[in-house]
């Protein structure tokens, strides 16, 4: 599948759509994309999250505005879709350090970016050859048993919640009494069925799912959830121990072996991470697993 097109696409359309209010799941489903995958996709492929382009694109032509026009600043703040006159100008002194006064009168320019060009994107230009390992593998008859959050697509936000779900498995995995054959040394997070976070369209949120390999169980608990994983072909890649090397595993991931590979995301699956904890303070051993066909 040429993800380039996809791409490009999904910026033609925030560009037709510069004044109205874009959010993850109107764009990735004019490219019939999961948000999930198409957020991955996407900043790979620019170096921005979808919204962070999407932010930074208003800024800049309404800030153009402001420049080139009389119109009043209030305007253009509604025009952009901003909630209120005040809301546009935090979010330009955010971005420059300046309110829009002052860059109407300083004329200062380049505020947020200007529409991104093919040979902006990223592919190649961070990785050269490198390259990870990986295998194809199936996952027949996973059980797992543990906790789910929603969690936010922004990626500076999304690996501290991660770490607020992790510590809170690890408190309550001893007071899970009708668990049997508990693996604690395999754990697992799942990242799947994002949704929209109708309270603020600028921020999408998808559900994390953190659980222990079980073997089997007997009983009920309000405060567990019990997952099934069954025949999923996937390609499983090691990235490392780090959350900087899951940061670069993902980017190389999406932005380079995707391109380059013959198989395709089965969006009928689950895109999750497989994080195998040593146990005697030996180091973790991290791997993602990628669903395709």
């Amino acid at each position: 599948m040429e993800y380039f097109e996809i791409v490009f696409k999904a910026i033609e359309d925030i560009e037709n759509n510069i004044t109205e209010k874009i959010n993850v799941d109107s764009i990735s489903s004019v490219c019939c994309m999961s948000p999930f995958h198409f957020h991955r996709i996407f900043k790979s492929l620019t170096g921005y999250s979808i919204m962070a382009y999407v932010r930074k694109r208003k800024l800049h032509e309404a800030c153009k505005e402001l420049i080139q026009t009389n119109k009043k600043i209030i305007d253009i703040s509604f025009e952009y879709n901003y909630e209120s006159n005040e809301a546009f100008t935090r979010a330009v002194k955010k971005e420059s350090g300046f309110n829009p006064c002052e860059i109407r009168k300083q004329k200062i320019s380049n505020i947020g970016i200007d529409k991104m060009p093919a040979w902006g994107m990223r592919y190649k230009k961070l990785y050269g050859d490198e390259t990870l390992k990986y295998e194809i593998i199936t996952l027949e008859n996973l059980l797992l048993a543990g906790i789910t959050s929603p969690m936010t697509l922004e990626d500076d936000k999304n690996y501290d919640e991660i770490g607020k779900i992790v510590e809170k498995l690890h408190k309550i995995k001893n007071t899970i009494d009708f668990l049997k054959d508990l693996n604690i040394n395999r754990e697992f997070g799942i990242a799947s069925e994002s949704t929209l976070d109708l309270k603020n369209p600028y921020s999408n949120k998808f559900n994390y799912y953190r659980g222990y390999e079980i073997y089997k169980y007997t009983g009920f608990s309000k405060n567990v959830i019990i997952k099934k994983i069954t025949n999923i072909q996937c390609a499983k890649f090691y990235v490392g121990s780090t959350f900087e090397d899951h940061k670069k595993a993902l980017d190389y991931i999406y932005g380079v072996w995707l391109h380059e590979t013959s198989l395709e995301l089965n969006r009928d699956a689950f895109d999750f991470m497989e994080e195998i904890i040593e146990s005697q303070g030996e180091e973790n051993k991290i791997f993602f697993y990628i669903p395709v066909k």
